[in-house]
């Protein structure tokens, strides 16, 4: 635990102090908010102990950022517990960058960027208590109309057969060799199938493809043809009306070829029975028990199970595309959130984040500390699940 030896823990009156929430040790403070909501606040104060700590952990991570004291502008309340204001530092020298100027963009994503070391993001499973640990290497997309693609796949395997880290990281490594999402801004060539064209007896998405191959070879189309397409539908099935009028418009012209009869409503039975096969695990996932949830974040370390080191990342990202009816909504649902942890303090977190800002022009200028953790401030996967679609919580590290 950073921060030296244990204290007996405040209770939930004990942690409200003036308008400032405590931790449970008391070592660390911000604004007082209601359980569960999201206060942004540039007001984070700690014992300096914390603050070394959490320094040493900083730098160990190759983190560029660095965490300063202010002994002269904090509530008297709160220096008579011995804590002081954390001032954040980006770099150092003449480089370095402070309070306004901390931050060059306000989007998430380059926000954990920029305060992690160089590198690629991995994700963390981690059985609680650290017992168990796997990574598995991700690529967040980011600008517009972009989506990460890595989710859809763990929401389908968490329900899985899956108990330990390192069989989650395998079978949802196997899941993105299969399922390779494209998105409707990405444009695909039709690519020379590997499959092949026979009986099947599982409910796949390549089950229904090679179903649908069976019925374009019936209806006239070539072996090499049919593949070519049902393939092309396997790692598309997001963008179904995009790829539906690839395939009415490059068929007979990339092929040499009319579409057989039928081949519109042979295309649709394959979108169904494709779909119908990647949402029965999505429906698992988002129907699950308590008791399965409680076993998925203690055996994998997810949702409310992340527990982020200082210098680790919380992720949360939505793992499907809204339905007709949310969508109707018009309510604004996000992709995904990040937020990095630069303060521990037994079960509480405190994070530097931002988010995206449209039309604002001083959004680089608005991050903010939060805190996570114990139940008066909220737990990061649980605050955050009103803006998302089935999230998926995790923890990501930069090596």
């Amino acid at each position: 635990m950073i921060g030296g030896s244990h204290q007996p823990e405040l209770s939930a009156e004990e942690r409200h102090v003036g308008t400032w929430l405590l931790s449970p040790s008391g070592r660390t403070a911000v604004a007082a908010q209601q359980p569960g909501t999201r206060v942004e606040t540039r007001d984070f104060f700690a014992t300096g102990e914390i603050v070394d700590a959490c320094n040493q952990a900083l730098e160990a991570a190759g983190s560029p950022l660095r965490l300063e004291v202010d002994k002269d502008d904090v509530p008297k309340l709160l220096l008579d517990r011995n804590l002081l204001r954390v001032l954040p530092v980006h770099g150092g020298g003449r480089q370095a960058r402070r309070g306004d100027a901390l931050l060059s963009s306000s989007m998430c994503t380059d926000v954990a960027a920029d305060l992690a070391k160089e590198g690629s993001w991995r994700a963390v499973f981690r059985s609680v208590g650290g017992h168990a640990e796997a990574v598995a290497p991700l690529t967040i997309a980011s600008g517009p109309g972009a989506r990460t693609d890595a989710y859809g796949p763990l929401a389908r395997v968490l329900v899985g057969s899956a108990r330990t880290p390192a069989e989650l990281v395998q079978r949802m490594t196997s899941e993105l060799a299969r399922y390779v999402f494209t998105w409707p801004h990405t444009a695909a060539p039709i690519p020379v199938a590997a499959f092949e064209v026979e009986d099947s007896d599982d409910s796949s998405p390549e089950a229904a493809a090679k179903d649908a191959a069976r019925q374009l070879v019936a209806g006239g189309v070539s072996k090499p043809t049919a593949k070519a397409v049902t393939e092309f539908m396997c790692t598309n099935f997001d963008s179904k009306p995009v790829m539906q009028q690839l395939w009415v418009d490059q068929l007979p012209r990339d092929f040499g070829q009319g579409a057989p009869d039928g081949f519109e409503q042979i295309m649709e039975d394959a979108w169904t029975a494709a779909l119908t096969a990647l949402a029965a695990p999505h429906a698992a996932y988002e129907q699950a028990s308590a008791d399965v949830r409680r076993r998925l974040a203690a055996d994998f370390g997810v949702n409310e199970g992340a527990a982020p080191a200082v210098g680790e990342v919380f992720f949360i990202v939505s793992s499907r595309n809204p339905t007709q009816a949310e969508a109707a909504q018009a309510t604004d649902k996000w992709d995904h959130h990040l937020a990095t942890v630069v303060a521990v303090d037994g079960g509480a977190r405190i994070t530097l984040e931002n988010y995206n800002r449209d039309g604002v022009s001083d959004g680089a200028r608005r991050w903010y500390f939060a805190l996570y953790g114990p139940e008066q401030a909220g737990v990061f996967s649980s605050v955050w699940a009103d803006l998302t679609l089935a999230p998926v919580t995790v923890v990501l590290r930069r090596t």
